[in-house]
């Protein structure tokens, strides 16, 4: 019998408990023991073992920073080069089809390709028997969506910021025929520089490849989805949508659709019209609310014809990094992360062992088996030393010395010209007194214009806009200098404008129109016109525009550069003129002296309102007391009371009141209009202003006129004011909202 107490079995600590029957689960189980369901809990503790073991020496893993559908992300330490970096790795249930692994390689590959200031870098893909990852770029910051839980919505020049920011990147990707197709807040992280990075490349499209989704298949997300992507088509105008939705969202507090199924989304996205951005959110300025309502448009072909185009139309003002905006995103960002922290790994690659050598009782000198295990170390020892000598006498004899002073020092790496949203690893040799190479001094990077070029820290230059920056490297009291220019991207077409849009021509007659291809900006591209005629024998048109009536009827002749055009309505021959439906005389009441002279003028307007070019007929009921004129010129001839009317087609104006008196008729007087809190539509007396926030006209005292103000979304203001002569009487009108 033995004497030994017996040993309590080893126990293991719970990680947590099955969502199907509620059994606890042990580290390392990938199912449960009770029911049999797959353990998410364990299938992430085999795969962050799997990790660990592969990455060993390499990496540290810290924490994860988050889950998706393709994929979970590991902060980890590179420890050679002692920064963080992120770690994308495949869920295992992904691995066990060939489409998932090639799509997450896609990924990779594509984000790879992409060298931009606002995309997440890549630095490489790994593929083991277990696992397939790859390793990016950390950016030090928050999601867009965790700011946006957090604040609602954000302030106008702030998004503006972020807007900038994504237009760019997706641009430099579009240009580089790449669709991200899942644009949307989670998938933009804002730096602790209050920049927007735009990640998660991994349902992208590639323009000239085949996709690896089923024909139709969708891919997205439901809330910022464009009406075309749910049947499986998705372009640049894809991202435009999504980019629109985000921007609204932003601003608005709330996306422009909102649902709880798919359903829902789809049915929205496809036949319903956002709410006006503009009543959600009225003092954003007219340009960007406008901008981004036509981002939305259902039709492709009626959003912007480039995100480029898009960016000058709404007129976002560059944010530079000193811009109050970024100071904002950047305490956003710098909210943090929230890393759920791991277990540390270790880390060497061969985890130290510790031998544990007991003596014999009663042994005076050292036992064999000491003896033995103290000759090894001292083998050890010996091979260290040989090691560390062989390894000094080569950097010896190399020059590098660790610790030398830094007697020069030159900038390697920097090309003379980037494109724009580039980047280049720049390196530095420093060389001491002797000339040997100084290894890896502390070196210190700065630029001459951030707003052209940047350098980070670890010498990684980032080419923002055109320019000229000069790049310093300083180490040890020693600088280098180097010139780099930034060229901007080539001019492409993002509109065609045309003079005139619509041509009356009789047959046999012809005229010259024109068409300036325009870049993003609105400056002339430069680029070829091509000329088409939809119907030449209606109209014919040269390789130089010009347009030759033939026989009677309407063609479109298109103006075409790029893949971008515009339309011209031609019609030949006599179309019959649009119908008078109803006159107005201005103004209705005047008065004027004796032998003085004043014009009428009158409108004309077709049955839907608009106004029309028509012959007019002018009458007075008393031309002993006042004459008018074919022109409309009225001239007083005695002292009393007349009406004018005019009579066009049929149709005959409301009468004009004129008034004719001895002496000279008062000064007239001066109005100043302001609309508030935004512009609106103002008409005078019937004749339409424009679109204003501000108006000075001088009008005719002692008489009424009437003012009118309207806008989209605001109730309508219609009044009427008398002027005393010499008078100067501010107007104010404030819109009132409609509910």
């Amino acid at each position: 019998m033995s004497n030994r107490s017996p040993q309590a079995a080893p126990t293991t600590a719970s990680v947590g408990a099955c969502p199907a029957c509620g059994a606890a689960v042990f580290a390392g189980d990938r199912f449960c023991g009770g029911c049999g369901a797959a353990v998410p809990q364990g299938v992430e503790t085999e795969l962050l073992a799997d990790l660990e073991q592969v990455t060993l020496g390499e990496y540290e893993i810290r924490g994860v920073l988050g889950r998706g559908g393709m994929g979970l992300v590991y902060l980890a330490d590179d420890i050679a080069l002692n920064r963080k970096v992120a770690i994308k790795v495949l869920p295992p249930s992904m691995l066990q089809g060939e489409a998932g692994v090639e799509r997450f390689r896609r990924e990779a590959r594509i984000a790879a390709a992409l060298r931009h200031r606002n995309i997440t870098s890549v630095f490489g893909l790994k593929e083991t028997t277990k696992l397939v990852f790859f390793v990016m770029e950390y950016v030090e910051g928050r999601t867009l969506d965790a700011i946006l839980h957090d604040e609602k919505r954000l302030g106008i020049d702030v998004v503006e910021a972020i807007i900038q920011d994504a237009a760019g990147a997706l641009s430099y990707a579009h240009r580089r025929d790449v669709v991200h197709r899942d644009l949307k807040p989670a998938n933009i992280i804002i730096d602790t520089e209050g920049m927007a990075m735009i990640t998660d490349f991994g349902v992208a499209k590639l323009g000239a490849s085949q996709g690896l989704t089923t024909a139709g298949a969708t891919v997205g997300s439901p809330k910022y989805m464009s009406p075309e992507q749910w049947s499986g088509k998705a372009t640049g105008f894809t991202d435009q949508y999504a980019l629109g939705c985000m921007a609204y969202e932003l601003l608005a507090g709330r996306a422009p659709f909102e649902g709880d199924t798919i359903e829902e989304f789809m049915k929205q996205h496809l036949f319903d019209a956002p709410g006006a951005l503009s009543e959600r959110r009225p003092e954003t300025p007219p340009a960007l609310a406008d901008g981004i309502m036509r981002m939305l448009e259902k039709d492709p072909g009626k959003r912007w014809p480039s995100l480029e185009a898009a960016m000058a139309a709404v007129s976002v003002h560059r944010v530079g990094l000193d811009d109050p905006a970024r100071q904002t995103l950047a305490q956003f960002a710098k909210r943090g992360h929230d890393v759920r922290v791991l277990p540390k790994t270790p880390k060497s690659p061969i985890p130290v062992s510790t031998v544990k050598l007991r003596r014999a009782a009663g042994a005076k000198g050292l036992s064999t088996g000491r003896r033995v295990a103290l000759g090894v170390v001292a083998a050890v020892l010996v091979m260290i030393g040989v090691a560390a000598y062989l390894l000094v006498s080569r950097a010896a004899s190399s020059g590098r010395v660790e610790g030398e002073a830094v007697a020069a020092l030159e900038i390697a790496g920097a090309p003379a010209t980037l494109g724009q949203g580039e980047r280049v690893a720049l390196k530095t040799r420093a060389t001491n007194a002797a000339g040997g190479v100084v290894a890896d001094p502390p070196v210190t990077w700065s630029t001459s214009d951030s707003s052209v070029a940047l350098v980070m820290s670890d010498g990684t230059l980032h080419a923002v806009t055109a320019g000229i920056a000069t790049l310093t490297a300083s180490s040890g009291g020693k600088s280098a200098s180097v010139k780099v220019t930034v060229a901007a991207p080539p001019a492409t077409v993002a509109t065609v404008e045309v003079t005139p849009h619509a041509v009356r021509l009789a047959p046999g007659a012809s005229t010259q129109v024109t068409a300036v291809p325009m870049d993003g900006r609105g400056n002339p591209a430069g680029r070829r016109i091509e000329w088409s005629s939809s119907d030449p024998a209606v109209v014919a048109v040269s390789s130089t525009g010009v347009l030759t009536g033939g026989r009677a009827g309407t063609a479109l002749v298109t103006a075409a550069s790029e893949g971008r055009n515009a339309i011209i309505t031609v019609v030949v021959g006599s179309p019959a003129p649009a119908r008078v439906v109803s006159l107005e005389v201005i103004p209705a009441r005047l008065q004027l002296a004796v032998r003085g002279t004043a014009s009428l003028r009158v409108i004309a307007r077709d049955a839907r309102g608009n106004i029309i070019k028509s012959g007019v007929d002018w009458t007075s009921s008393a031309p002993g007391v006042a004459v008018v004129a074919a022109s409309g010129a009225v001239t007083g001839v005695s002292p009393g009371a007349a009406t004018i009317t005019a009579r066009s087609a049929g149709v005959t104006s409301p009468p004009a009141q004129i008034a004719v008196i001895a002496t000279a008729p008062a000064p007239p007087a001066v109005l100043q209009l302001l609309v508030a809190p935004a512009w609106a539509y103002v008409s005078i007396d019937g004749l339409p202003r424009g679109q204003r926030t501000r108006l000075v006209d001088t009008l005719p005292s002692g008489v009424t006129h009437r003012l009118h103000v309207e806008r989209d979304g605001f109730a309508r203001v219609d009044t009427t004011i008398t002027l005393q002569p010499n008078e100067q009487r501010l107007v104010r009108i404030l819109l009132i909202p409609k509910h």
